[in-house]
C-alpha cells in the first residue's frame, strides 16, 4: 500500500546535508485513508508516524510516495519501514511552483509562475511529454529555456 505523506521534521541524523543513501528516522503525516485501517485512531483527518530507511529524499518541501512495512516501535510509535520513496508529483500551484525552482536549472520563483500561468495543473505533463512548449512561455529568454530542459 503506498502512502502519501509529508516530513513534519527529520529525527536522524542531525546534520544540514542529507544523502539520499544515508539512513533516516522521521516524523510524518498522512491523510487517515492513506494509512492502513489497523493504524487508524481517533477519527483524525491526519496521522502522525515515523518513517525509517534508506534512499528517502528527506525534502520537507514536497509530500513523497512511500511504500513499506507498517509496524508499532516502542521509541518511536506508528512506524513504516520504507522500502520505497520517490517525490510524489506537486499538485497545487505552490507545490508546481517550487517543484520547478528546485528542479529546473535555470527558472527562478518569477519564471516558474510564467511557467504555471501559461500550463497551470499540466505544468508537470508538459516538461515529461512536450519541454519544447517551454519557449512558448512570454517573458522567457531562449538560453534560460534551453537550460530547464536539459536539466529535466
Amino acid at each position: 500500500m503506498t502512502v502519501r505523506a509529508k516530513i513534519v521534521y527529520i529525527v536522524y541524523p542531525k546534520k544540514d546535508k542529507i544523502e539520499l543513501d544515508d539512513y533516516i528516522i522521521a516524523k510524518c503525516s498522512a491523510p487517515v485513508e492513506d494509512v492502513p485501517q489497523e493504524y487508524r485512531y481517533g477519527g483524525k483527518r491526519d496521522v502522525s508516524f515515523s518513517i525509517k530507511g534508506k534512499g528517502i529524499p528527506s525534502t520537507k518541501n514536497f509530500d513523497l510516495l512511500l511504500d513499506g512495512i507498517w509496524s508499532f516501535d516502542e521509541k518511536y510509535g506508528l512506524t513504516l519501514a520504507v522500502e520505497s520513496a520517490d517525490i510524489a508529483p506537486p499538485s497545487d500551484e505552490e507545490g508546481i511552483v517550487n517543484f520547478l525552482v528546485m528542479f529546473l536549472d535555470g527558472c527562478g520563483k518569477a519564471s516558474a509562475k510564467r511557467i504555471y500561468k501559461k500550463f497551470g495543473q499540466a505544468t508537470i505533463m508538459v516538461l515529461q511529454d512536450a519541454p519544447e512548449k517551454l519557449y512558448e512561455v512570454p517573458r522567457l529568454k531562449k538560453k534560460s529555456v534551453d537550460k530547464m530542459i536539459e536539466s529535466f
